[in-house]
């Protein structure tokens, strides 16, 4: 089962484009090293908040899903040890352009996926 971690951040005034440039950078380190180091992630997307008139809000969203919470603790446990590049990660320190005390993390893993939904499937609906 699935295991995922969400992160939330307000971007600060007058960093936006450096923070796109990092978010760039960012995507294209984990890409380039995914298997070495992230193995564990199944995917991770990337999203930006939107008030009730789809007009950004200044805040954004990190969707990290792991295959399995086990996954997850390996990956923490990895990087307690010192085993993924820091230094390649504190070039990308976004934090720099967040308001730290805006950060939010959350812990998700689904429940009864058995009666979801998936529209994107090519299969046809039952009548």
């Amino acid at each position: 089962m699935t295991f995922i971690k969400i992160e939330s951040w307000t971007v600060k005034e007058g960093t936006k484009q450096d923070h796109d440039r990092v978010i760039q950078k960012w995507f294209s380190l984990v890409r380039k090293n995914h298997l070495r180091f992230f193995s564990e992630w199944k995917s991770v997307r990337y999203y930006r908040f939107l008030d009730s008139e789809a007009k950004p809000t200044g805040r954004y969203l990190m969707y990290y899903e792991f295959f399995s919470r086990e996954g997850y603790q390996t990956y923490k446990e990895k990087r307690e040890k010192g085993e993924i590049p820091q230094e390649k990660l504190e070039e990308l320190d976004l934090h720099q352009l967040f308001f730290i005390e805006k950060i939010a993390e959350k812990y998700l893993e689904p429940v009864e996926e058995k009666i979801w939904f998936d529209f994107s499937s090519k299969s046809k609906s039952i009548d």
